[in-house]
């Protein structure tokens, strides 16, 4: 189901993200005010090692390090123009490329890949070849230039000009390579809003927050197990080395029973994939089907069921012991890793600080529902985050009540918190 509406919502420490189809939410971001996704941001880098065997190489960022694959053979320590295609995930560097792509609209500047390509979307041999000219005169001949087939009905003079404007960009790029030092930012990652619209081309911004359809999403995120009604219960473990899930059937059905339960199990697996922004291996222990043939009708609703998610998903297979093996590619941190640390099975302390704060934040709106000095009560190992790296977050809600106490209690859950007043 194709995203129609974008809901973005900023709250203390961090701006959810939701794209709703058909007013139900399908995809869930988390941007963390401290720690904002890098994607698509070109940086000048500095080599800091090599891969032998791998065509890949590690270097040094503004603020982390990255992996490069399809590396050039470069020296240690030489400078290289990468640009960031996934952020990092706990210990594993963010990803990036040395072969940068520019994008506008439907033309992409590929300055490492001479060459002028059309999608096959655009049909008719004089409209090609129309385009074609039109970008050859903006586009030398050292680099390349792809139209995708989104740019529909447009004047070829209009592409051209699109195409005009990357060049000059990347020509800026390369000028400012060589008066900067690595590791520098040749241009930062983009803000929010242009990423979501990426990757929601055509879907509109609701001017409105829904609060309850973000906290009913995030329950379902922040929930391990998901009850399927009518058919059984999914159980969604994010380790480090893949996703697993785990069906269980309310009843034992065997032959087409089976295989429709499962399709329809599958259905609802594709849909937490996507919600969870799930990326990497993910295994999928269903129920066992004995015949092949009952196995491909299950791949093929599947296949059918991801069709709109804007990460390519692929099928792997069935392994030896029978689960379904699937990969999910994702340039965005999974919100698990976000929300929460690995080591931490339940709330993490950040997610706490959050959701009491947006719990403040929210009071300070409504008249007469905050005391003239408020103090905010949370577990102490929450309080600890707010008065250390969250302080900054504290200090600017300080600043728009005009006073703000945070107190630690030993009796207070990490999940809980009180607002009470100083007075």
């Amino acid at each position: 189901m194709p995203v129609d509406e974008i809901l973005i919502h900023p709250a203390p420490g961090v701006t959810w993200v939701a794209f709703l189809a058909d007013g139900h939410v399908v995809e869930l971001w988390a941007e963390p005010s401290d720690r904002p996704s890098d994607v698509g941001g070109i940086a000048l880098a500095r080599v800091t090692g090599k891969r032998p065997g791998l065509d890949a190489l590690t270097v040094r960022l503004p603020d982390g390090e990255a992996f490069v694959k399809d590396a050039p053979k470069v020296d240690d320590g030489a400078a290289l123009i990468v640009q960031i295609t996934r952020d990092a995930i706990g210990p594993k560097r963010a990803v990036a490329r040395a072969a940068v792509e520019l994008v506008e609209g439907p033309v992409v500047l590929t300055p490492s890949r001479p060459g002028i390509g059309l999608s096959a979307r655009i049909t008719g041999k004089p409209r090609r070849a129309a385009i074609k000219t039109a970008v050859q005169q903006q586009v030398p001949d050292d680099l390349g230039c792809l139209v995708r087939g989104d740019a529909g009905g447009g004047d070829p003079s209009d592409i051209a000009r699109t195409a005009g404007v990357l060049v000059e960009r990347w020509q800026d790029l390369l000028r400012k390579a060589e008066t900067e030092k690595a590791p520098a930012w040749l241009a930062a990652p983009p803000g929010l809003e242009d990423r979501v619209l990426r990757h929601a081309p055509g879907a509109a911004l609701r001017s409105e927050a829904d609060a309850h359809l973000l906290s009913a999403a995030l329950e379902t995120v922040l929930d391990r197990t998901l009850a399927l009604p009518g058919l059984g219960v999914l159980t969604i473990d994010a380790t480090e080395a893949a996703v697993l899930i785990d069906v269980d059937l309310h009843e034992t059905v065997g032959g087409r029973g089976l295989m429709a339960a499962n399709s329809r199990i599958l259905e609802a697996v594709a849909g937490q994939i996507r919600l969870r922004g799930l990326r990497g291996t993910i295994l999928i222990d269903l129920p066992r089907m004995q015949k092949p043939s009952d196995r491909k009708v299950v791949e093929a609703a599947f296949l059918a069921a991801v069709a709109s998610d804007p990460s390519p998903v692929a099928l792997l297979g069935w392994t030896p012991g029978g689960m379904l093996e699937i990969t999910r590619e994702g340039a965005r941190r999974p919100l698990h890793e976000i929300l929460w640390a690995a080591t931490e099975p339940t709330q993490s302390v950040r997610f706490a600080a959050w959701q009491a704060l947006a719990a403040l934040d929210t009071a300070t709106r409504r008249a007469g529902e905050v005391p003239a000095r408020p103090v905010l009560e949370v577990s102490e190992d929450v309080a600890g985050w707010l008065l250390g790296p969250g302080a900054g977050l504290v200090d600017g809600l300080r600043g728009r009540l005009g006073a703000l106490t945070v107190r630690g209690s030993p009796t207070c859950p990490r999940s809980d918190y009180r607002i009470l007043s100083e007075i």
